[in-house]
Formats: structure tokens, sequence, C-alpha cells
């Protein structure tokens, strides 16, 4: 079974330790696709390339996901696949994103964004039924969704 590495794995970048979650779930959503896990290298080494992109701002927030999980796929060696967005859901039931054709909008992964105990929030990957697949920080308690955003594999 594939081992991947929490947020709060001592050796990332302190800020991947405190507020890494999105970051994790979106190469989680890769590494399983590719049936391999990054290394602390790696998972530091991406950070630092999404922050000089502009994918994660100076204050440290996220703009997109689906960048960092095709970024995950090259550096894992995986170049037949790509991500994309595809929609958002809550509550089970999906908004499909205008530009995304019925043909695509199958989803294939899931990140869930909660409320955690702290009235703060967490992501985590999650099956089609919103069960954990994988929580890069274990002590976050669920006290409910506030959105799902669903993603489609091409083939490329």
């Amino acid at each position: 079974m594939l081992k991947l590495l929490p947020q709060t794995t001592k050796g990332l970048a302190s800020e991947i330790q405190c507020i890494g979650c999105f970051f994790r779930s979106a190469q989680a959503m890769a590494e399983i696709e590719a049936n391999q896990a990054l290394t602390i290298d790696q998972i530091n080494s991406m950070w630092e390339w999404a922050s000089i992109k502009g994918i994660i701002t100076w204050d440290c927030i996220m703009k997109a996901s689906a960048p960092i999980a095709n970024k995950t796929l090259e550096v894992l060696g995986v170049k037949n696949k790509k991500f994309i967005e595809i929609a958002t859901s809550k509550n089970g039931v999906p908004t499909y994103y205008k530009s995304i054709p019925k043909e695509k909008r199958k989803p294939d992964y899931f990140i869930r964004k909660i409320k955690n105990q702290y009235s703060g929030t967490h992501f985590l990957v999650v099956d089609e039924k919103g069960k954990t697949i994988f929580d890069p920080d274990n002590s976050a308690i669920d006290k409910g969704e506030i959105y799902t955003i669903l993603y489609k594999i091409e083939h490329i």
C-alpha cells in the first residue's frame, strides 16, 4: 500500500507543516494516480516552485490545485495524464464549470474542504461518497463540509 507523507512530516518546510493541507491533498491525488510517493525533498522543492510561479502567494494562499497535481505527475515521471478541475459540489450536488463538456463530467478525484474544530478550514482527499482517502493532518476534526472540488484525469 502507498504510504503518503502527511503535511506534518518532520523535514517538510514549516509552511507546509502548518498550512499545507490543500497543497499536500493536490499532490496526493497525483501520487495515488501514479502509485508513487513523493520524498520530503520533492515536496519542499515543489512548494518553492509553486511560490516562484505565483501558485502559492507570499502569504501562503494556494490559488490553484490542478497545476500542483500536474507538476506532481511530472515530477513522478507520468507524461501521459493531466488533472483538470471540472466542478465544485456542496452536499453531493455538483456545479460543473460551463467550460467543461458533458463527456468530461465524470470526476475521478475529489478534494473536500471542511470546517475544523478551531473554526478554521482543512482539505483532504476523499472518494465520491466523501470517505477519506488521504488526510494530510489527522488531527483535524470534521465540523462540516464547506465544498468539494471535483477533478478529471485526461489522457494526453
